[in-house]
């Protein structure tokens, strides 16, 4: 790292380069001859002394990948000028999620081979979906229990819960605790559930559920800043630990917890593959860009959008609130570097969307169906009959062929009488 970043300094005069060291390693590396635009800058010693790491190297690795992320970051923000790119060793897990947090773009350096690094990235989509099913499919010995952790929101909380409802059902020994707001434990917790999902809360840190529409922009942003520290302080209280995490994607901070605590994280989509594929290909396209809503009428093309989808797009963008389109993108850009990718859709809705997905993410993409009550309306029968006393599905079929049109609008939205 130090020799690359001589060869940077050695041919730009103008730029200024931070190596960032422990105190130790200052002490080890510091009188060394380099060129006036590299620096050093330390954190504190919070690893085991280079001196004795070869007594106990796997405590030494688990102490890089859970000690050092924070005194970095920390570092990260008081460095003056403020820093525009971080070049990364790639064994330092947390090192692009703070990039990511900052807007600051990462490289990564990889000293070994090339083909060993090519091995193991080959490799990582098998590992990672026996490593998933491991969690899933407990032994008699080992408590698999998942973490799910839903967007606040009625069109989010309950495929969470129906895919919650299936995975406890396939496995009775798998435990599930499902995490939402005080409040929302009051909407659905009487809802029947099976024994093995539970019920944990944090604290009411976003507006009401009853407020939301009056300020969505406010709200969805405390989602995105406010229900993380909770949730990570919950998460490190269960007991059982949890040994998967299943999150909303539109909770931008998911994935970045599971790092931090080298659990797996799942997914979940709520709408459709296609508009996740526009979105994260805008994401790409746009990346240190500021793209005017202009472009999506100018005819020009956005690699992987047709022009009809980037037509569609434009319209999300121009009736979306800009803070709050900033931040779901955000949420997209976390996708890669999750473990799994779950979308309440049939493969055969949207094939080339789902070819196209799982040829581009090195790990599992599943598409589970629509994570409907169907177990519930298995055993009722009558389900189909209203309060009113009329059969819905009794006068749907005696409708002719693509005549009814089917509106959902959501559960807090208001419409005009």
């Amino acid at each position: 790292m130090i020799n690359l970043c001589k060869l940077l300094a050695a041919k730009k005069n103008d730029i200024l380069i931070t190596v960032v060291v422990t105190e130790e390693w200052l002490g080890f590396i510091g009188p060394e001859p380099k060129p006036d635009n590299i620096r050093f800058s330390t954190i504190p010693n919070v690893l085991p002394s280079e001196l004795v790491r070869g007594a106990n190297h796997p405590a030494f690795y688990d102490a890089v990948m859970t000690k050092m992320g924070a005194p970095f970051e920390r570092l990260l923000d008081q460095i003056q000028p403020p820093v525009a790119t971080i070049i990364a060793d790639i064994e330092l897990l947390w090192a692009v999620p703070a990039g990511r947090r900052r807007d600051i773009p990462v490289a990564s350096l990889s000293t070994p081979s090339a083909s060993f690094f090519h091995f193991l990235f080959r490799n990582r989509e098998l590992n990672l979906l026996e490593h998933l099913m491991d969690h899933f499919n407990v032994d008699s010995t080992t408590v698999g229990h998942v973490a799910a952790m839903p967007f606040p929101g009625r069109g989010h909380i309950n495929p969470m819960m129906n895919l919650c409802k299936l995975l406890a059902s396939k496995n009775p020994q798998l435990l599930v605790t499902f995490i939402i707001t005080e409040e929302w434990l009051s909407f659905i917790g009487s809802d029947p559930k099976p024994d093995n999902i539970r019920f944990s809360t944090i604290p009411n840190v976003i507006p009401a559920e009853r407020l939301k529409a009056t300020d969505f922009p406010g709200f969805y942003e405390a989602v995105m800043t406010k229900m993380e520290a909770p949730f990570e302080l919950l998460l490190s209280q269960l007991d059982p630990p949890a040994t998967a995490i299943i999150a909303d994607i539109e909770v931008r901070w998911g994935v970045g917890v599971g790092i931090r605590r080298n659990i797996p994280v799942a997914l979940l989509w709520t709408m459709p593959a296609t508009f996740l594929s526009m979105l994260h290909r805008f994401n790409i396209f746009s990346q240190n860009k500021d793209i005017p809503l202009e472009c999506f009428d100018s005819g020009d093309q956005i690699p992987g959008i047709s022009s009809s989808d980037l037509a569609d797009l434009g319209e999300v963008f121009r009736r979306t609130d800009p803070k709050v389109m900033k931040l779901a993108l955000e949420c997209i850009s976390w996708v890669p570097i999750a473990q799994c990718l779950l979308f309440t859709s049939f493969h055969e809705l949207e094939p080339e969307t789902f070819h196209s997905l799982q040829a581009e993410f090195p790990f599992p993409v599943y598409p589970i169906g629509p994570a409907i009550p169907y177990l519930e309306l298995g055993k009722n029968s009558s389900v189909s009959v209203g309060d009113n006393g009329i059969d819905y599905m009794k006068w749907l079929d005696s409708q002719p062929i693509a005549s009814v049109l089917y509106i959902s609008l959501g559960s807090f939205l208001s419409v005009s009488k």
